[in-house]
């Protein structure tokens, strides 16, 4: 209420099914002598995770990610409130979002790793080619170094 602004809460499970919000947001009403007083909140609940459809989270696996947005609960419940309900966790990078009553963590990972085998087979090849090639040029300097220092040595 002291800071004006809409809060959020949740995700809970919901008696009719699935999972919600609550928006609670503060309504303050003006006298006519401008001094302002509480008069109460409207309260909305908001389908889980339709309500989440603004941010898009469908994206990421369009673009080849598995994600989950969960929470544990204050029950120690994991909860996962949209995408696959688990993911592998040592692949994935993680955010948590702080939400009034829950901490909400965001878990992403591409779905053909982080590294494409076939762009590492080729860094590997031209690693090895580039080292060759330096391997061979730095034995034919020395070759001219030797051959150099022995024709010094056969003409004074």
């Amino acid at each position: 209420m002291d800071t004006r602004e809409i809060a959020l809460s949740g995700p809970y499970s919901l008696t009719q099914g699935g999972l919600g919000l609550v928006a609670r947001n503060p309504i303050f009403l003006t006298d006519e002598n401008g001094k302002e007083s509480f008069w109460g909140f409207s309260v909305i609940i908001l389908d889980l995770p339709e309500a989440l459809n603004p941010l898009m989270l469908e994206e990421l696996e369009t673009e080849g990610y598995d994600y989950r947005l969960h929470v544990i609960t204050e029950t120690g419940e994991d909860m996962t409130i949209a995408g696959a309900e688990q993911i592998d966790e040592k692949r994935s990078l993680s955010y948590e979002v702080s939400v009034p009553n829950h901490t909400w963590v965001l878990s992403m990972a591409p779905k053909n790793g982080w590294v494409n085998p076939l762009v590492l087979v080729y860094l590997l090849l031209a690693g090895w080619i580039i080292t060759a090639l330096s391997a061979l040029l730095v034995y034919q300097q020395q070759r001219r170094v030797s051959e150099l220092q022995r024709f010094a040595s056969l003409h004074p």
